[in-house]
């Protein structure tokens, strides 16, 4: 299991606006976004 810790992930600076997105929906608490490798035809991560 993972710990918090001080090293950044890509999902950091996908957060942070360094590493673009399709963002399809955004909140203070959720990042919802198309996978540039996708399993199939809209397939989104949410982070």
């Amino acid at each position: 299991m993972r710990t918090v810790s001080d090293e950044s992930t890509i999902f950091d600076a996908i957060l942070a606006g360094d590493i673009p997105c399709h963002r399809v929906y955004e909140d203070d608490h959720v990042l919802a976004f198309l996978d540039i490798g996708p399993l199939s035809r809209g397939h989104v991560l949410v982070i």
